[in-house]
């Protein structure tokens, strides 16, 4: 019987497991750090040391930017279907996309046209994600491509067969022409074994009354972060090694601690170890403080 880790009040599952913890390959698509920006998804999953992130941002400003480390690489490529593509250029960054924005719906909304203006155009090459071979063993995949969620996932058919967890922005309205909707991107990821699990940090505005918005609050909500898991009969084929990474994922970076509980479970029914029991003592600890 394989002895539970000690986990401490308050600390992660990565510290928790330690060496227990097999390597964790982090593939970021759309991987440039903007002023003000949030930490990444992942971000507590850097305390493990042998967590790697490999990254994609094809801009060479964007790429000088973003920090980069010993557990971090960036390589140049915008990621899609491997074709030949325009790449819109906007007056914020983190607007651009290689879809044009739907300019005449975005003007119904306060401020979204500005932030979305076109301001130069470049063809760029796309790479398949499949193709790369440095994203092979992807556990955790990370997309922002403004829209261009199924150009990159439709070439990422055999990363997504062994991938653990996908974290993509999605939208909830057509902000860019000819885009999927978060039904397309949910209907795509269904077919290939995965759940939605959960929204994080809309996008919200206010629509525009003529060349005004009326209310205090903005409450249309057009895009947000969609977190996406292995359905149940594809968790229940996961090995045990599997099964840890993603307990680690969903307890340090999403607080989902039914999930983290359920993988922890399936491993100790395999290899007779009890870490689903220390982790719920430890949980219903803090739970009592």
């Amino acid at each position: 019987m394989t002895s539970a880790p000690l986990f401490a009040r308050g600390g992660t599952l990565t510290a928790a497991l330690g060496d227990r913890l097999e390597r964790l390959l982090i593939v970021d698509i759309g991987a440039a750090e903007y002023s003000g920006g949030q930490r990444p998804p992942y971000a507590p999953l850097l305390a493990a040391p042998r967590t790697t992130v490999l990254g994609f941002e094809p801009h060479d400003e964007a790429r000088a930017a973003t920090e980069v480390d010993a557990q971090r690489i960036i390589l140049p490529h915008a990621v899609a279907d491997g074709e030949r593509h325009r790449f819109h250029l906007c007056a914020a960054p983190m607007t651009s996309s290689l879809l044009e924005p739907n300019t005449g719906w975005l003007e119904r909304f306060e401020g979204l046209a500005d932030l979305c203006r076109v301001v130069g155009t470049e063809a760029v090459d796309t790479v398949r994600l499949d193709d790369v071979v440095e994203a092979a063993e992807a556990d955790f995949l990370k997309i922002d491509v403004q829209s261009a969620t199924l150009l990159v996932l439709g070439g990422a058919e055999r990363v997504l067969s062994r991938a653990l967890l996908v974290h993509t922005e999605v939208e909830f309205g057509p902000i860019y022409q000819d885009a999927p909707k978060f039904g397309d991107v949910d209907r795509f990821l269904s077919a290939r074994g995965f759940e939605f699990h959960h929204f994080l940090d809309f996008g919200t505005r206010r629509v525009l009354s003529g060349s005004h918005a009326f209310g205090q609050a903005a409450t249309r909500q057009l895009w947000a972060d969609a977190v996406f898991v292995p359905s149940f009969t594809r968790l229940d084929a996961l090995d045990s090694g599997a099964l840890l990474k993603l307990a680690v994922i969903a307890h340090d970076c999403y607080a989902a601690q039914d999930l983290a509980h359920a993988c922890l479970t399936r491993v100790d029914a395999r290899t007779g170890s009890d870490f689903a029991v220390a982790y719920r003592v430890a949980v219903l600890a803090e739970d009592t403080h």
